[in-house]
């Protein structure tokens, strides 16, 4: 049997609406632009908590799981911070459920720049939320997700999820998890002095 996949649709627009407008120089003041690579990227497993309802056990029920990730700027555009959601509940009374969500420290520019944009290394505006996958797992192995965005001007910052989420035995809270890979970006940064 075969998973089951929704993506949720978003304009190109919305995409790109994320992207940071440029630092402009101000009169007597002195520009510089810099690229700065990250390369693809693993985040840990992220195994979110249990929410108290059910009995921390899928059992073969789903679970139907929703994960999504986003880079976000902080308020000076001096560092970006890595997000990660995942929510899990069982198809079935009695609704065993996981959901939560939690950063990680994504960059930080070098002393002075603040961040323009975020490209892929062949200079596409990257899509910084991609909103969510949706799926119901129906088996006990890992499955590997690839992102929910799929476009090829504005492709998403998130490479590959690989989901738990039923196991053999309770697994709410301890096991049913998310592992995000994220792709090899630039980071365009801009430093003014007067």
């Amino acid at each position: 049997m075969g998973k089951r996949t929704m993506a949720v649709a978003v304009s190109a627009v919305a995409m790109a609406a994320l992207a940071v407008a440029p630092v402009s120089a101000s009169s007597g003041s002195a520009c510089v632009d810099a690229t700065f690579s990250v390369p693809q990227r693993t985040f840990g497993k992220y195994v979110p908590p249990w929410t108290g309802a059910g009995d921390k056990d899928f059992h073969g029920h789903g679970p139907r799981v929703q994960v999504w990730g986003r880079l976000r700027y902080n308020a000076d555009h001096t560092r970006l911070v890595f997000w990660i959601t995942m929510k899990a509940r069982e198809t079935k009374s009695d609704w065993t459920a996981v959901d939560g969500t939690t950063s990680f420290a994504f960059y930080t520019a070098p002393a002075g720049y603040v961040i323009q944009s975020v490209t892929d290394p062949i200079g596409r505006t990257l899509t910084l939320v991609d909103y969510s996958k949706i799926y119901t797992d129906n088996d006990h192995a890992d499955d590997v997700l690839g992102p929910a965005i799929d476009s090829s001007t504005h492709p998403s910052l998130v490479l590959s999820y690989r989901v738990t989420g039923d196991t053999k035995g309770n697994e709410a809270g301890t096991r049913s998890g998310v592992t995000t890979t994220t792709r090899a970006m630039e980071i365009h940064a801009r430093k003014c002095t007067t």
